[in-house]
């Protein structure tokens, strides 16, 4: 993976003329500065550098990517902006399931939020990930995150009706865990929602 920080050390050197002058502007050793430089070489797979007795001077290939490191530097700090920007604009979420999206909804609109809401749906690793790498504001999840940098609290609870003939095993029961509908056959609704749904809170029993 390409080191940015070579990028902006390429940069002051171009500008400074010299490794000593762009050490001291950039607060590190000409040592350090020269090896830095070797690796952005290694990194690109390109020449950058004449190197001659106490010189190191740019090829053309050097000039060129001075040019498009300064274009990218400026492409990455504008995308920076723009997504921050949009993150106080918009508020990002993520759950592991369809039903929560219908209770964050209601209760948004309970509240008469002004910012648009976007949510993804998707596995409780990746929402995990998702936080950890501060790319979404909150997520739900169907268990709590026990870490020191979370704040994980109750959001609802859902309860599931299963409707069986008087005849049936289960027509006396008051409750039934999840596991025992393993082996049951069942019918659903055909909307794509509760298809999801049921996939997500039986183990794939639809």
């Amino acid at each position: 993976m390409l080191n940015l920080q070579h990028f902006e050390q390429l940069i002051v050197f171009s500008q400074e003329g010299t490794l000593s002058k762009a050490a001291e502007v950039l607060l590190i050793s000409q040592p350090s500065l020269t090896r830095n430089m070797q690796m952005l070489e290694d990194e690109l797979g390109v020449i950058l550098f004449e190197r001659r007795k106490n010189k190191l001077s740019f090829t053309e290939t050097g000039h060129q990517t001075v040019k498009l490191a300064k274009k990218f530097l400026k492409q990455k700090f504008l995308d920076d902006v723009q997504h921050f920007a949009l993150k106080e604009s918009i508020i990002f979420g993520g759950v592991n399931a369809p039903g929560a999206i219908f209770e964050l909804e209601s209760r948004i609109k309970e509240k008469g939020l002004e910012q648009h809401i976007q949510i993804e749906q998707k596995a409780n690793d990746e929402l995990e990930k998702s936080l950890d790498d501060e790319n979404v504001h909150f997520i739900v999840t169907d268990y709590p995150i026990k870490k020191e940098h979370i704040l994980s609290m109750g959001l609802f609870m859902e309860q599931l009706y299963l409707s069986v003939p008087l005849t049936h095993p289960y027509a006396t029961r008051k409750e039934i865990k999840l596991a025992e509908l393993a082996n049951l056959t069942m019918l659903l609704r055909s909307d794509d929602a509760n298809k999801v749904y049921c996939s997500k809170r039986s183990g794939s029993l639809c």
